[in-house]
């Protein structure tokens, strides 16, 4: 299906705000609403770098988010709680660019309200990229804290949640990879398919952490349970191909 023009966009607004008037304690019809601006205001910013963004494309991007958050704002007053306002406010937090106290605050009552919600911790992890707000070693240390913190098995398939962030064919990976606990890292994986079973995406992000670690046995299992090439891990069709034959080779 190809992207979302705008007058899509603007039909779905107008049936999530038809779903509210209906149900007007509904928690679940705000947080859609919220999640499709925060969508929608991606789509204006653009996939580029920051500086390739124009002022007007920053005026929509924020106008966007900030309607996103009033409708999160009403929907914490609400009766009927979910885990996903927290996500959501996550996303939030990173468009508007939270200092680290702020962000952690958020995730530290997110983690209250559901410990083992696992997309806390990504999105924690996300926001500490260097790239973003964070610095060399941040996520790392995370994702160290918590695996101390969480008993297993819960708190290895959390290290893996969280050091998977860092699985993509580019310089930060390459710099940040080797200094993590790849025992860790590997026994979350092996407890998230154990009980929950495999995914294309976590077989494309072990993988690749795998062949990093040029641990081939792994490397191979993994590869034999990827459908499709997760682009925005491996880049290009070549570095995939290279490694899984490398893995599959005697």
């Amino acid at each position: 299906m190809g992207a979302l023009k705008d007058s899509d966009y603007t039909q779905h607004i107008a049936r999530l705000k038809r779903w509210i008037t209906a149900y007007p304690d509904s928690t679940a019809a705000r947080l859609s609403l919220a999640y499709l601006y925060l969508n929608y205001a991606s789509v204006a910013r653009g996939s580029g770098f920051a500086d390739t963004v124009s002022d007007s494309q920053w005026s929509v991007f924020y106008s966007r988010d900030a309607q996103a958050k009033a409708i999160l704002l009403e929907a914490s007053s609400l009766k009927e709680k979910d885990p996903f306002w927290y996500q959501a406010m996550q996303l939030v937090a990173h468009d508007e660019g939270w200092n680290k106290r702020d962000a952690r605050e958020l995730f530290n009552q997110a983690v209250a309200f559901e410990p083992g919600y696992y997309h806390y911790y990504r999105e924690y992890a996300r926001y500490l990229l260097p790239q973003w707000y964070g610095k060399p070693g941040d996520i790392q240390a995370f994702a160290q804290e918590t695996a101390k913190r969480v008993p297993e098995p819960d708190g290895s398939m959390l290290y893996f949640q969280i050091i998977s962030s860092l699985a993509c064919y580019c310089r930060q990976a390459m710099e940040d990879l080797p200094r993590v606990s790849y025992p860790i890292l590997r026994q979350g994986y092996a407890n998230l398919t154990r009980f929950y079973g495999s995914s294309n995406l976590t077989a494309n992000r072990f993988a690749f952490m795998a062949s990093t670690f040029k641990d081939k046995p792994s490397a191979h299992d993994a590869f034999a349970v990827i459908v499709t090439m997760d682009s925005d891990i491996w880049y290009t069709k070549d570095i995939f191909d290279n490694s899984r034959d490398w893995a599959n080779a005697p």
